[in-house]
């Protein structure tokens, strides 16, 4: 393996086991509504109010309810949203700290007159996940949380048998087939999501990971890519980037400057540029 590959082949591994527990937390809540049927695949976005990063993306159970793992201190803008990329339907600005009350976040009453071309009736307009399926999906988070990986990606598997066509079931399979090592399964999964559409930053993020870890380097920098342009503030989007610039003869000097806007969120940004400048000084 060449020294580059074996960069960011270490730091690749390193990101994805470096987050210290006793920093992070869960932050839990739920979405209320005056139609109780209508609180269920609406996401969460959590925004980093300094510097305008999207720290987490969830979708909501049935009943209203969410889970954002891995939540750090800080002030954020909460998001609801019908789908990714559209305009908010709630959005908050809040404290998030350890020992937090489950956040409450009440969708305003729908109008008769509201246009065609409103978030609620974006909603509407979404691919209508099956009912069965999306029980699949809640039963997978379950599964997920009480850290039963093999029982959620059945359930999720099990889940696109009855709807082909569920986006997220897609994504959250994804996400699960790559922290397995399944990593030629989590990039179909995310590809599909991508066809299904609209484009999102996140799942190009994830494309970009998959790819640098399938050693497809020129697919990794071409899906990391579209992220920053969907998302500029998506710090892991940079950091990938960086990594694969970092593998390519003469782009040392794009991946430090990649890596330094994802540094203040990515730590193991750092240790790569560190060991670009030590490369460098090798060189001399």
């Amino acid at each position: 393996m060449s020294t580059k590959l074996f960069i960011a082949a270490a730091l690749l591994t390193a990101t994805l086991n470096a987050q210290a527990p006793e920093q992070r937390f869960t932050l839990t809540g739920e979405i209320q509504s005056n139609d109780a049927s209508q609180v269920g695949g609406f996401y969460v976005e959590l925004y980093n109010s300094q510097d305008h990063t999207l720290a987490e993306r969830v979708i909501t159970g049935g009943d209203g309810r969410f889970h954002i793992y891995n939540a750090t201190p800080g002030w954020y803008r909460i998001r609801v949203l019908a789908a990714p990329g559209a305009d908010p339907v709630v959005e908050e600005y809040r404290q998030i700290v350890p020992g937090n009350a489950p956040i409450v976040l009440r969708l305003p009453a729908r109008s008769s007159e509201k246009s065609p071309g409103g978030i609620i009736s974006l909603r509407e307009l979404k691919h209508p996940v099956k009912k069965q399926a999306f029980r699949c999906v809640a039963e997978a988070q379950r599964y997920t949380e009480n850290n039963e990986p093999v029982k959620a990606a059945a359930k999720l598997e099990e889940a696109l048998r009855i709807d082909p066509e569920y986006r997220d079931a897609h994504t959250n399979l994804g996400a699960l087939y790559a922290r397995a090592g399944r990593v030629e399964e989590a990039r179909q999964h995310f590809l599909r999501a991508l066809q299904i559409g609209p484009p999102d930053a996140i799942i190009y993020s994830d494309l970009s990971w998959s790819c640098l870890a399938l050693r497809q380097v020129s697919e990794a920098e071409e899906f990391g890519r579209k992220a920053i342009a969907l998302d500029a503030g998506n710090a892991k989007a940079h950091l990938v980037l960086g990594n694969v610039l970092a593998m390519q003869p003469g782009k040392d000097a794009e991946a430090v400057k990649q890596l330094q806007i994802a540094a203040p969120n990515e730590p193991n940004a750092l240790i790569l540029i560190e060991r670009l400048r030590a490369r460098y000084q090798q060189r001399r």
